[in-house]
């Protein structure tokens, strides 16, 4: 029986019920040239100032975990810090005001990094998995600190691994911001979920985690309390989703052995990425419910990570009209991954 050429495979359009959006899959467009993309990053060729004893050239820290020593000194494992070049800072506030038919108000918000170890070298995928646990840990705490902000809507943790992914910086780090109103992005996932729950009268994701249990097509990994799957919707090839598989919409609230099952879960799910995609440049976000809106839909959400692997560039489609194209089927991708 003659097989179709890799480029022949048949298109289709997938959606999510807890995202709400289209994605093409498209995986006779894997075998297409793609042109080299550029690698540079600023400590390339210098420990920089996020390594262990260079805390003279950063902010004071908000939060260090260590063993003994003292605040700002080189003993610390985990550190936050503000961003010295923050997008958005706290003493902005101030009332909105308009302009004809334009709105604009003070670049109210918090921007703070989290440098997840001492060493450049070091890596997620290498620390110990109990110091992922502490990375972990440190989003908890400044989370649950910045919520009492009362002018804040709602935070988002993300991380940048590559110049490619975004990253300036090679030494391990992710960042937190706060801003007070809720990102287009955030909204249209609190809408999707709240018309899922509105016509099942469930959770979407819980109900995405039930069925990838039974049928384990997409399943990469199973932890029990957390769990790490290819969504059937996936919008780059190798897209994870890391969930916990009892409900919970704050990350902020998650209890010690969920965010240590967690630490374990992301682990294992790098080191798979790592091992069957060359390790890629990507980015990683925290989804977590907002601090401000209604009840329905801050507590109807269901907190997790959304990881994105760069494998190629974003085209003008898919800028321009929000629908991403991926070409390797998320069934593939967790087959690889389990393997």
């Amino acid at each position: 029986m003659a097989v179709a050429p890799q480029q022949e495979r048949p298109s289709e359009f997938r959606r999510d019920p807890y995202r709400g959006e289209w994605v093409i899959m498209a995986p006779g467009r894997a075998s297409r040239p793609q042109p080299a993309m550029p690698h540079t990053l600023l400590d390339d060729a210098s420990p920089g100032p996020f390594a262990a004893g260079h805390e003279e050239m950063t902010p004071p820290e908000l939060l260090g975990i260590r063993n003994g020593g003292r605040a700002n000194d080189s003993t610390w494992r985990v550190r936050v810090i503000p961003n010295l070049y923050p997008a958005l800072r706290v003493e902005q506030g101030g009332p909105g005001t308009a302009e004809g038919p334009y709105d604009r108000m003070g670049g109210l918000g918090a921007h703070e990094v989290i440098i997840e170890d001492p060493s450049r070298g070091a890596d997620l995928t290498t620390m110990d998995v109990g110091r992922v646990f502490e990375v972990l840990a440190a989003w908890r705490a400044r989370l649950g600190d910045l919520r009492r902000d009362q002018r804040m809507a709602c935070a988002v943790i993300f991380r940048h691994r590559g110049a490619d992914a975004g990253a300036t910086i090679a030494h391990p780090h992710s960042q937190l911001l706060t801003v007070p109103v809720i990102p287009p992005l955030l909204q249209n996932e609190l809408a999707a979920m709240a018309r899922y729950r509105a016509a099942h009268a469930r959770c979407a994701v819980c109900d995405a985690i039930r069925h990838e249990r039974a049928t384990t097509e997409r399943l990469v990994i199973d932890g029990g309390s957390v769990l790490a799957l290819a969504p059937f919707a996936s919008r780059v090839p190798f897209e994870l989703l890391i969930a916990p598989t009892g409900h919970g919409h704050a990350f902020e609230d998650a209890d010690e052995a969920t965010l240590r099952q967690t630490a374990w879960v992301l682990k294992e799910a790098l080191q798979r990425l790592d091992a069957r995609a060359g390790t890629p440049p990507y980015r990683m976000w925290l989804r977590t419910a907002p601090w401000r809106g209604s009840d329905e839909e801050k507590y109807g959400f269901h907190w997790h990570l959304s990881l994105l692997p760069i494998t190629s560039r974003v085209g003008a489609l898919e800028e321009g009209t929000g629908l991403r194209i991926n070409t390797l089927l998320p069934e593939e991708a967790a087959q690889l991954l389990r393997s």
